[in-house]
């Protein structure tokens, strides 16, 4: 993308190299191994012109030697191909040949930095050697991949340098990423998480939105003895706020209408609606058409999980969907400044839980069995975004979120009734409800919004710990047989050790120590509640690697 400088420059300084036959922007420094398996055609991976910019002289044109490099070249089928029978080989290949070649942006004094200068560190390429383009990859590149070389800061710097030193119109980023990246990645890269803090930090921009924005609560409730707990979650809100509650029988209504009648809102709402589809169902079929004119809306229901074992853990998966949502009147003024501030944000989600058997999501990345069904109901409501078994979605598990009601417009026009969802008793997981759960953030990209986690400064705390406590439980076990010197160490042994299972005995539906951890790679996981099989889907046969991270170029 770009460019953030005039391109002039460049062709001017290599128009007065007459001698080159051909020249790039950037160059791969090459690896000692080649970390691609399959058709490689040097046991090392060459130094190389990255290929998403090559100029070539009219004379190279001419040359039958170039005609015959294209006419013979095999047919490609991958990435991989692309990769090992091309941009690898070819400089190597017609440098062999007696030609002469060379990039723009010197990195010759980065060598020993990292080999591939221009997605390790842009913004010094960009800012002191005068390099006029970055590489969009850099925003959908696994963070995994970054850890490798870096402490995950490089999107960031380059975001930053991009926003606040150039006149690039950051705008075409946004709608790019929005329109053609999975927002498991851009998301992560930008560290668009959300951290709010428990008092308000822009009194300005809160006050505005009281003054100027249409606020909504929307409440599904349904456990009369969690009605003081309900309140309470409301009364953290703006007085310019209008509550819409539903519920699921004639005499909750009144309990309803007396528990909220000294409540400092615009208006409370309560409307009794047919019980199918629980909180879900009343929220698309009776809720969402009254939210369409708001600029800011959040939804909550009366959560017990009752189905867990034990009550703590549900009542803990209680906690981090309202801790995270509505912790404190100023946490909700300041999420509301969030989206404010961010036309781009579409929703935001509590982190799903992990805690007791929770911890299963970290195994499926948080789809369970709701994969396939999931992407059957993009398939219906039109919603053509980029998914994957193997990213976890950006959902509000638990089904309490922020969200623009803009950003969900393409699933509340759907026309849902009560009858599209299955009658009581209801199963666990894997219903419709399961697959709305995780559709929203897809919804949202499909009309030009993102979705992004949001956490207390409290909680955050906590959930840094606790991912620390889950990886150090993991990663000291292994290092006793395995190689665990670097993150991609570790991963490869594992994900090589769960694949040799699996190869072993295919059909045996649990491999724990797998599941635990190869989530962290990105490339596919195994564990009870894995999704349906599928060419997108995770399997335990796709976990081993095929390269090393962060060793070539990317398109």
């Amino acid at each position: 993308m770009g460019p953030v400088r005039p391109l002039k420059e460049m062709f001017d300084a290599t128009w007065e190299n007459q001698d080159l036959d051909f020249w790039g922007l950037s160059i791969h420094h090459g690896a000692k191994s080649n970390p691609f398996k399959g058709k490689h055609l040097y046991n090392y991976l060459p130094v190389h012109i990255q290929s998403h910019f090559i100029v070539y002289r009219r004379r190279f044109v001419q040359n039958p030697e170039l005609q015959a490099y294209w006419d013979n070249m095999p047919m490609i089928e991958s990435y991989t191909d692309s990769v090992q029978r091309y941009e690898a080989v070819f400089t190597k290949q017609f440098e062999d040949k007696g030609f002469k070649w060379d990039v723009y942006v010197k990195t010759d004094d980065l060598k020993d930095f990292t080999d591939y200068p221009l997605l390790v560190c842009p913004t010094l390429l960009l800012r002191e050697k005068k390099c006029p383009l970055f590489k969009r990859r850099s925003f959908m590149h696994e963070l995994e991949a970054y850890l490798n070389d870096t402490a995950g800061e490089p999107v960031q710097e380059l975001y930053d340098y991009l926003r606040d030193e150039t006149d690039y119109p950051m705008d075409l980023i946004w709608k790019n990423m929005i329109r053609t990246m999975h927002p498991h990645d851009f998301t992560r890269n930008l560290a668009l998480t959300r951290i709010i803090e428990p008092t308000v930090l822009d009194e300005a921009t809160a006050q505005s939105i009281r003054q100027n924005r249409r606020i909504a609560l929307a409440m599904h409730l349904y456990f009369m003895d969690m009605l003081d707990s309900s309140k309470a979650f409301a009364a953290k809100f703006p007085p310019e706020t209008d509550i819409f509650i539903s519920t699921s029988s004639a005499d909750k209504k009144p309990q309803i209408e007396a528990a909220f009648a000294d409540l400092n809102v615009r208006s409370v709402t309560v409307t009794v609606v047919e019980n199918q589809g629980r909180d879900v169902g009343a929220f698309l079929c009776d809720l969402a058409p009254q939210l369409r004119d708001y600029d800011y809306a959040c939804f909550m229901h009366d959560k017990k999980a009752i189905q867990t074992r034990p009550g703590s853990v549900g009542a803990s998966f209680g906690y981090v969907c309202n801790e995270n949502v509505c912790k404190n009147a100023a946490h909700v003024l300041n999420v509301l400044c969030e989206f404010e501030k961010d036309p781009y944000l579409g929703i935001l989600c509590p982190p799903y839980p992990t805690h007791g058997l929770y911890f299963m999501n970290m195994c499926s990345g948080g789809w369970g069995p709701n994969f396939e069904n999931t992407k059957k109901l993009m398939k219906d409501l039109g919603i053509d975004v980029p998914v994957s078994g193997e990213k976890s979605p950006i959902a509000p598990y638990g089904s309490v979120f922020w969200f623009r009601p803009k950003a969900l417009a393409p699933l509340f026009d759907h026309g849902w009734q009560h009858s599209d969802f299955p009658p009581e008793p209801l199963p666990q997981d894997g219903t419709i409800s399961h697959a709305i759960e995780r559709i929203y953030p897809f919804v949202a990209q499909s009309a030009g919004y993102y979705p992004a986690v949001v956490m207390s400064k409290s909680y955050a705390v906590t959930h840094n710990d606790t991912m620390q406590a889950y990886a150090g439980g993991v990663i000291r076990p292994l290092a006793r047989v395995f190689d665990c010197t670097t993150f991609y160490g570790a991963v490869s042994s594992a994900t090589g050790f769960a694949t040799k299972s699996t190869t072993y005995s295919a059909t045996t539906a649990r491999t724990p120590t797998a599941a635990a951890v190869t989530r962290a790679t990105g490339c596919g996981t195994i564990c009870p509640q894995a999704p349906t099989r599928s060419s997108s889907t995770p399997s335990a046969l796709s976990l081993a690697p095929t390269k090393a991270p962060m060793r070539t170029d990317n398109a």
